[in-house]
């Protein structure tokens, strides 16, 4: 209406029409930036062009014109391509496969199938926690109505020092909207463990450490991924044709909210076994057994257990989780000398202030410490 009545004078009638050209220019670059977000149409070749007597209906008229534009390249200028890397590589003398293809030519190559009982095994493995649920390509249609997302599958390949090959199944999580999903996953605190090394020292507790095998795999994911298997598990024969449909159901890797799904399961588990977590860092758990305190300090799947029976608790947690590597770090007289135990103390004496003024003294049962 402004653009098109040009007949208000004064200074209110100047301020009016700058403001109506800004706010054209303006609507002007929003549409362009929604068309291109949609992708069905670039205004690198439009014909539009502004001028202050435009009209509402020649806007419109434009508008209209500008949906049939089709995506075109710019002209005169040669498109760029992405060189294929020929660079291959090489880990103690092998080379190792970008992807699942690839790896079999390889043993092909060498004569062997090292890299293929690598593969089988990993999607064993994977198979065992029922990480997938096959479905009919003609469900697909249905899944992206129920707002499932797709992402790729992709295996990544490593040699171990024994020369040992090993293949991880790793899910393309970067092309997955996570909007509405927890994603946030906290882990003990790196001042913890020198606390807990400290309490078991003091009550002569003894230290062990270890490590579940594939945590992830135990939690189940809230995300609706859908994926297409590859060759891998055809030659592995859980499938009968490559490219196989599945829906994701527990927290692959590579999923945003893994890791926080396997956080909320562990501490379930721990909550189940009338663990407790600390005021001071709710990565370490504590509960009474007898006179003492005992402690389990959790950083994604490695655990640290500071008890006198720290034993008996990895029995105890061995019958939900697979845990391997577990070792007696030391015993209490094996910490260390009294000075390098009293520079530890000083160290951390504002972090025991900071958690007695919390009211945490559980975290803090003896009270020689502060």
């Amino acid at each position: 209406y402004l653009l098109s009545n040009r007949r208000m004078n004064g200074r209110r009638s100047h301020v009016a029409m700058n403001w109506a050209d800004t706010h054209v220019i303006n609507m002007r670059r929003l549409a362009i930036k929604l068309i291109q977000t949609e992708g069905e149409m670039i205004m690198q070749n439009s014909d539009f062009e502004y001028s202050k007597d435009i009209s509402m209906e020649c806007l419109m008229e434009q508008h209209e014109n500008l949906i049939n534009i089709r995506r075109v390249a710019a002209s005169g200028k040669p498109k760029k391509t992405k060189k294929k890397s020929t660079f291959k590589r090489v880990k103690y003398g092998i080379k190792i496969p970008k992807n699942t293809r690839e790896a079999y030519e390889f043993d092909k190559e060498n004569g062997n199938h090292l890299w293929a009982e690598a593969i089988k095994k990993e999607i064993d493995a994977l198979m065992s926690y029922k990480v997938f649920q096959f479905i009919k390509r003609s469900d697909i249609s249905g899944l992206k109505r129920d707002d499932y997302q797709f992402a790729p599958l992709r295996m990544i390949f490593e040699v171990k020092q024994d020369l040992r090959r090993k293949a991880r199944l790793v899910i393309g999580g970067h092309v997955v909207d996570p909007m509405g999903q927890e994603v946030f996953a906290s882990v003990m605190k790196q001042s913890s463990t020198r606390i807990l090394l400290i309490i078991a020292q003091a009550n002569g507790l003894d230290v062990l450490t270890g490590d579940i095998g594939n945590a992830y795999l135990y939690a189940k994911t809230r995300e609706k991924i859908y994926t297409f298997c590859d060759e891998g598990f055809l030659n592995a024969g859980w499938t009968d044709s490559p490219e196989t449909p599945a829906i994701v159901v527990q927290a692959l890797y590579g999923l945003a909210t893994s890791g926080n799904r396997w956080h909320a399961l562990l501490s379930d588990t721990l909550r189940s076994q009338k663990w407790r977590p600390t005021k001071g860092d709710p990565n370490v758990w504590y509960r009474r057994h007898g006179e003492m305190y005992e402690y389990i300090g959790t950083h994604t799947d490695d655990l640290i257990v500071v008890s006198k029976r720290a034993r008996e608790i990895f029995d105890e947690l061995e019958k939900l989780y697979i845990i391997k590597k577990i070792e007696q770090k030391w015993k209490s007289a094996q910490i260390g000398s009294s000075v390098e135990l009293f520079e530890i103390r000083i160290h951390h004496m504002g972090y025991f202030s900071y958690a007695r003024s919390r009211g945490d003294s559980r975290f803090l049962p003896n009270p020689c410490f502060c």
